[in-house]
């Protein structure tokens, strides 16, 4: 058993719990800490040979007390939103399909998170926890699919790309209406900014990926329903 997975998982909730304090003090590079350690741990993850669901447990442990850090804190939840950060800290596990079946954050968490949050911005709330997709269990995936579908007309570029892509939604026909909307109401048409925030950006990763067939993305280039 390697002991750095622990200590350094360790090491990841306390940066998370210094976060907060950090923030209030306008000290933005507290976040450079937390990826530091969420890298160490990635490393760590990947020294460790042959598959352990211990090891896995004790991630998700991690995940859930990082989720519940302060959630009331709208300036935490923001950082989470802007900086991908629980999208960054989802890639130390590596091949999901090998532990598909197993659940990393239970749905009281989540609960507890969307309740003790106090955030005005649904979108905010479904994106993050749309990054987190793969380790929902599917009674809360089931949830999150139905609230996106409700209010996919405010849903951004980037929260459709990790809905998508984390098995939440599926590229249908309003999807990609919705995409061709935000690609539409671009300021300047063309550009690709390569950020989940840019519209066509997000058209060209889901088609390299395989979640948009050849009709549908040209759908999505050619569609302009500015008018």
């Amino acid at each position: 058993m390697d002991i750095k997975i622990f200590e350094t998982g360790f090491s990841v909730i306390e940066t998370v719990k210094e976060m907060d304090r950090k923030l209030r003090l306008g000290q933005e590079e507290s976040l450079a800490g937390f990826f530091g350690q969420v890298a160490l741990l990635r490393e760590s993850v990947e020294e460790f040979n042959g598959g352990s669901e211990i090891i896995y447990d004790f991630l998700g442990t991690v995940l859930n007390i990082i989720l519940l850090v302060d959630p009331a804190n709208k300036m935490l939840t923001d950082r989470m939103y802007n900086y991908y950060m629980i999208h960054r800290f989802m890639e130390i596990f590596g091949d999901h399909e090998s532990v598909s079946d197993k659940v990393y954050i239970t749905d009281r968490n989540v609960e507890q998170f969307v309740n003790d949050n106090g955030e005005r911005d649904m979108e905010k709330l479904v994106n993050i926890l749309s990054q987190a997709g793969e380790t929902l269990s599917r009674n809360m995936r089931k949830k999150l699919n139905g609230i996106i579908k409700e209010n996919l007309r405010k849903m951004t570029s980037s929260t459709i790309y990790f809905a998508v892509t984390s098995g939440i939604i599926r590229v249908d026909s309003d999807v990609c209406k919705r995409l061709a909307q935000l690609r539409s109401a671009k300021r300047i048409p063309g550009r690709i900014d390569n950020t989940l925030s840019d519209p066509e950006y997000v058209i060209g990763r889901l088609k390299l990926y395989g979640y948009l067939n050849s009709a549908k993305y040209d759908f999505l280039r050619n569609t302009d329903l500015t008018a």
